[in-house]
């Protein structure tokens, strides 16, 4: 009885010793798997973070493109105000010198007026002395 009591416990622990043996290579074949995938995802978290970081940095390469772009539009913007206002200024220099002139020229036109105007009453009152002298001496 103890006999057969040992055979079933040395078939037992066989047994046992090769769902061991089984469990063993199902959990190499599982651990292989595993790292097989962490490596695999590690992989892909490192091309995902160099994409990331290329990405990133073509838009810090953007912004600092845009925001270059964005100063030389603003200095252009303050030159052309620059310029503009000094064309404005020449403009409103011309504009009072045009006024002046035109105010000399009204002056110079009103004393030529003025000038012809004392004339013509002079000619006017010449021929009216002279009419009149001619009328007294038909009258004689």
């Amino acid at each position: 009885m103890i006999k057969e009591k040992e055979a079933i416990l040395e078939k037992m622990n066989k047994s046992l010793e090769s769902v061991k043996i089984d469990i063993d290579r199902e959990l190499k074949k599982i651990d292989t798997k595993t790292n097989n995938d962490i490596k695999k995802i590690n992989k892909e978290k490192e091309i995902f973070t160099k994409t990331i970081e290329d990405e990133t940095n073509k838009l810090k390469e953007e912004k600092i493109k845009h925001k270059e772009y964005i100063e030389s539009l603003n200095k252009e913007l303050q030159e052309n105000t620059i310029k503009n206002q000094f064309k404005i200024d020449e403009l409103e220099n011309k504009i009072k010198e045009d006024k002046e002139l035109e105010k000399i020229y009204i002056e110079r036109k009103e004393k030529t007026l003025k000038k012809y105007k004392e004339e013509a009453d002079r000619i006017q009152e010449a021929n009216k002395e002279r009419r009149e002298l001619i009328k007294e001496m038909e009258e004689k």
